[in-house]
């Protein structure tokens, strides 16, 4: 190594140094906020469905010999929706989706609701999201509707298990 680029080395080493040094002393500010928290966190695996139809002559001449199959079946994960609210007031409606690079993969819901500290009325309500004109699902959706008092900065934590939505409530965060 050449004796320029030691000393330009040694100079950002010292230079990182001094500013980790620096930061370690900044003091730390802790949310000063009263509000409790309503977080939802679990993984559930998704529904897969398939649609299968046999292809046209025009379409299996035009394959090669080796890769015409009587029936041609396309599939994927069927989404999740989530619905969320607090008092009787929508706090979240959206479809949560499968992960992976192919939507092969769980589904995680990780959401958090800041609520002042009271009373509250919590309903959630997790289901198969098939779309418009789709089959039903036969798997149950997971309904929760609880009447809670949160403390200031409490953590209502709900959590999905054996088949059921549950609540605990945490200590101050």
């Amino acid at each position: 190594m050449k004796p320029l680029t030691q000393g330009f080395a040694a100079l950002v080493a010292v230079g990182l140094t001094a500013g980790l040094v620096y930061c370690t002393a900044l003091p730390y500010q802790q949310e000063s906020s009263d509000e409790a928290v309503i977080r939802l966190s679990w993984r559930t695996v998704g529904e897969r469905v398939e649609k299968c139809r046999t292809p046209s002559e025009e379409e299996l001449a035009a394959l090669p010999p080796h890769m015409r199959q009587s029936e041609i079946c396309e599939g994927g994960m069927v989404p999740f929706r989530l619905r969320v609210a607090v008092d009787g007031t929508s706090v979240f409606d959206g479809q949560v989706h499968t992960a992976g690079a192919r939507g092969d993969r769980p589904a995680y819901v990780f959401q958090e609701f800041r609520v002042p500290p009271g009373p509250h009325r919590v309903q959630v309500r997790f289901e198969v999201d098939r779309g418009e004109g789709q089959a039903l699902s036969e798997r149950p959706p997971l309904i929760l509707d609880e009447e809670v008092t949160l403390e200031p900065r409490a953590i209502l934590l709900v959590v999905e298990s054996e088949g059921s939505l549950g609540i605990f409530e945490q200590p101050e965060a």
